[in-house]
């Protein structure tokens, strides 16, 4: 299965595409690198999820971009940064936590989705609440 991006998707479009997909990981959107840390703030996610790529785009490209379960998420991060001057984030479910996955971003999505899918599973067994929480990942 393949996801393909162009400028006219909006990030709710693509969020619910990477969601069926891959259920157990986020792709968030932020307006900036926070001065170029590899730590994302939730204070810089973009709430405008009708926008779409061309609209926040900082890149002048008609490219488009395609996902796969065998793209490692640091090459999917990079690539939305170099065709559209876009910052992304994947996040990975842990229980109720949402955690960054930048320790372990030379993992394939896929492989990524079966570590939330472990993670979750035991976690839910025990009775946890999915909150909307975001932890970075040491």
């Amino acid at each position: 299965m393949e996801i393909t991006i162009n400028g006219t998707s909006t990030l709710s479009q693509i969020q619910e595409a990477f969601k069926s997909h891959y259920p157990y990981l986020k792709l968030a959107f932020f307006k900036t690198t926070h001065g170029g840390s590899q730590i994302f703030n939730k204070a810089h996610l973009i709430s405008d999820q009708m926008a779409t790529i061309k609209s926040l785009s900082t890149v002048d490209t008609q490219e488009s971009l395609s996902i796969n379960g065998h793209l490692k998420v640091s090459t999917l991060e990079q690539h939305f940064m170099e065709q559209f001057g876009i910052p992304v984030q994947v996040f990975r479910k842990s229980g109720s936590a949402w955690l960054q996955t930048n320790t372990s971003d030379n993992e394939t999505l896929a492989e990524q989705n079966a570590k939330g899918q472990l993670t979750s599973t035991a976690n839910n067994e025990h009775g946890d609440a999915d909150y909307d929480l975001y932890h970075e990942q040491v």
